[in-house]
């Protein structure tokens, strides 16, 4: 019996490029090819300007690659891309939260954003809160800083952020970090 074991992330030649104002063409991503296999850490590690972040994107579906096939959790991101978005957890390396709302109102926002109902969520932010030590501080809006929460460290923004990016098990998670 074949038993055929399909690959979280596959990309074969993908090819993305952007015109600058002066009318230029600049190729982000040149034949990129890559696969990423169950239960594994894989990294993207290049200098800037590399097309990491663009290929990121593309991966998550916010942009279609100009040529080249590009499919996550077995979707094509060009045909499919809210369904890839559905799946999978983006963490931008800038938060984009609102200050205003608490973290339990910023992670509510985002489960409604994305369909995630009332029994999924019971069910997931226990975990998630104990994950990211935000427990404590669901009540607390991202303005206001305790104990550790550093402004100029943004820790408890980098944890609710984190906390809304981490999905339900069996999905992926897009992170994006800068030493």
């Amino acid at each position: 019996m074949n038993t055929v074991v399909t690959l979280p992330l596959v990309g074969r030649d993908i090819r993305k490029t952007f015109r600058r104002a002066t009318g230029e063409v600049v190729r982000a991503l040149d034949g990129v090819s890559l696969e990423a296999h169950h239960g594994t850490l894989t990294a993207l590690v290049g200098p800037d300007g590399a097309g990491k972040t663009t290929l990121i994107r593309l991966m998550s579906g916010l942009m279609a690659p100009d040529s080249g096939a590009l499919q996550v959790l077995d979707l094509d991101v060009v045909v499919q891309p809210q369904a890839v978005q559905d799946r999978i957890g983006y963490m931008p390396q800038k938060f984009g939260l609102y200050e205003d709302l608490s973290v339990a109102e910023n992670l509510d926002l985002y489960a409604d954003l994305h369909g995630i109902d009332a029994a999924e969520r019971a069910r997931q932010y226990p975990r998630l809160l104990e994950m990211t030590a935000l427990a404590p501080f669901t009540k607390r809006h991202n303005r206001q800083r305790h104990l550790g929460f550093l402004p100029q460290d943004h820790v408890c923004e980098r944890q609710t952020t984190m906390a809304r990016t981490l999905r339900p098990e069996g999905r992926v998670l897009w992170a994006i970090a800068r030493p």
